[in-house]
């Protein structure tokens, strides 16, 4: 296994009686999805219109969504990775649908809004189960001036580490798949018509949701949840209140049509992608037609656009625009830039934002390192619901960068973003069992974080599970499959994986026996900075290269305690590391 170094921890490494009824009765089909009737078509019955169409990523609201429907996702996403159909006919859940994965729950610091969706064009794009039903039976009163208000208190997402799924990954009956659920925010909400330019905020929104007298109360259309439960919740719990659990809001991935053979590592930092249909742009919370009056988010890469939707306040783009600089992609390459316009996006209160800007501070090339303000910026992150700052944050308590050294604290941290989706939190905490870190070693526990980690393409990961299969550390042996696993992380450009690869090409173990082919792996692997690919050539074939001795001691700290553990291929490490050094 390899050591968890600073490099390795990732720091960075979505009428009124027939307005109330309108929801329960647009989805009441016997598949319990979506208004299908025969002849003719779904579209055609409401006049010809069709949801807009999301190809890859997309986050629609389900706020109409039955509450039986809203069982069956809340039961799919228990059983596995949840899959849907979304099509110009609509959205629905494929109940008989699955891939292999699961969903953890990453707390945030809560956030009230209200959206309010203006036209038929807004309702559909936003609304894809019932949205063009909705629209329909609205359509004369939004002519009118009445818009569909969706009040929200938000506490935290599920979501899975899953950041690919296969078409040949599906199981059970898939016909139709087009995404995935890679998330879901959750909370509680009240969905209402409203007169435009009503001022409203999500409290009275709220109060109007839980009374039934008033003649506000009748214009409710659908409801869950209760705003005071959610007031209650704490970022740091591992679910949400009892309450405060209603999904609202899915983050949707496309399913790929095969898997691919080699991954791109992740980057430390990320960019906000455009959630909504062509043609629509992400403004104030929906998905609705580019307006001069109002400021929205920028497609990455369209420089321009970012430049000016950032003067205007609007966080993301700032973080396109920081991006755009910071990889010198469609803009000059500007670090210092860079770090400006994520720390802007992060006052504005972007999550993502917070962490690229501690990013930058914390690893930069060429700037002035601030490890102690990093801290500050990744916590933010942490608590604004992006899984990247609770590991990157418990990368600096782990290593003591810009804070005290709190290995317990880390590992908790390393929990949170796992339970977030962020892989590479699953590999970190992964590491500290298996290590006896956190106090007594389970490796069973680790396996199965490493799997979580490399189902989200996380290099490191995948290489821990193949030692796991190599040693048969928590799982039964496989050296078949650990083979493949490094081949794999190898070809994706991780270099512990070649050197590992090249032990079992030395003994013809998993793979055939190539005494050519393990060399040049061991040589690819060196070349790249790896040391046990460096002291191999040293030790083994008398290759004059240098050692490292800073990371050697990082190593033998590690082997030393998986090799007393019992790890018989980290007894040979460590074995290795000492007389290339002795």
């Amino acid at each position: 296994m390899r050591p968890m170094k600073t490099s390795s921890v990732v720091k960075g490494s979505g009428g009124a009686a027939a307005g109330a009824a309108l929801v329960l009765s647009l989805t009441a089909c016997p598949n319990g999805n979506i208004v299908r009737p025969e002849d003719p078509s779904y579209a055609d019955a409401v006049g010809g219109q069709s949801t807009p169409v999301i190809e890859g990523h997309g986050e629609p609201l389900v706020v109409d969504w039955r509450p039986d429907h809203r069982g069956d996702l809340e039961v799919a996403m228990r059983e596995g990775v949840a899959v849907v159909s979304y099509t110009k006919e609509g959205m629905r859940l494929l109940k008989g649908c699955h891939a292999n994965g699961k969903y953890g729950f990453l707390g945030m610091t809560l956030k009230e809004q209200v959206i309010s969706l203006e036209d038929e064009n807004e309702i559909r794009a936003n609304l894809p189960l019932s949205g063009v039903g909705i629209a329909g039976k609205l359509g004369g009163e939004l002519r009118q001036g009445t818009v569909l208000n969706i009040a929200m208190a938000l506490v935290g997402k599920h979501r899975t580490t899953n950041q690919e799924v296969p078409r040949d990954a599906l199981e059970g009956r898939c016909d139709g798949a087009t995404h995935f659920v890679s998330g879901a925010t959750v909370g509680a909400f009240v969905l209402k018509t409203a007169a435009r330019g009503e001022a409203s905020t999500a409290a009275e929104v709220f109060s109007v949701g839980a009374s039934a007298e008033t003649s506000s109360a009748k214009n409710v259309m659908n409801k869950d949840g209760d705003i005071a439960s959610c007031r209650k919740a704490s970022p740091d719990e591992a679910s949400p209140p009892d309450g405060c659990t209603a999904l609202i809001r899915l983050e949707l991935e496309s399913i790929a049509p095969v898997a691919a053979k080699t991954h791109t590592p992740a980057g430390k930092t990320s960019w906000a992608p455009n959630p909504c249909p062509a043609g629509m742009v992400l403004s104030a919370g929906k998905c609705a037609v580019p307006s001069a009056q109002r400021p929205h988010q920028c497609d990455p890469g369209d420089v321009a656009d970012c430049s000016a939707q950032c003067d205007r306040g609007q966080p993301e783009s700032c973080v396109n625009l920081g991006f755009a600089h910071e990889r010198g992609q469609g803009a000059p390459k500007d670090l210092p830039r860079a770090s400006q316009l994520y720390a802007k996006a992060c006052e504005l209160g972007s999550a993502l934002g917070c962490h690229n800007a501690g990013y930058l501070l914390n690893e930069g090339e060429g700037m002035t390192h601030d490890p102690a303000k990093a801290v500050g910026l990744f916590e933010k992150a942490c608590l604004g619901g992006e899984a990247r700052g609770c590991n990157s944050l418990g990368a600096a308590l782990f290593v003591g960068s810009g804070i005290p050294q709190d290995p317990a604290r880390a590992g908790k941290l390393f929990q949170r973003a796992c339970s977030g989706g962020e892989p590479a939190g699953c590999t970190n905490l992964g590491t500290l069992l298996l290590t006896g870190t956190l106090g007594d070693r389970n490796p069973l526990l680790a396996t199965s974080l490493f799997e979580r980690a490399c189902q989200g393409r996380d290099l490191s990961g995948c290489t821990s599970l193949a030692s796991a299969f190599e040693s048969g550390s928590g799982v039964q042996a496989d050296l078949g499959r650990a083979a493949n696993l490094y081949e794999s992380s190898c070809e994706s450009g991780y270099a512990y994986a070649c050197y590992s690869l090249s032990v079992l090409a030395t003994l013809g173990k998993g793979t055939a026996k190539d005494p050519s082919r393990a060399r040049s792996l061991l040589e690819r692997a060196c070349q790249a900075k790896e040391v046990m690919a460096c002291a191999t050539l040293r030790v083994v074939h008398g290759q004059q290269v240098s050692v490292d001795p800073r990371e050697v001691e990082l190593y033998r700290a590690t082997y030393e305690k998986t090799c007393n553990a019992g790890d018989p291929v980290d007894c040979t490490n460590l074995g290795i590391l000492l007389s290339a050094t002795g």
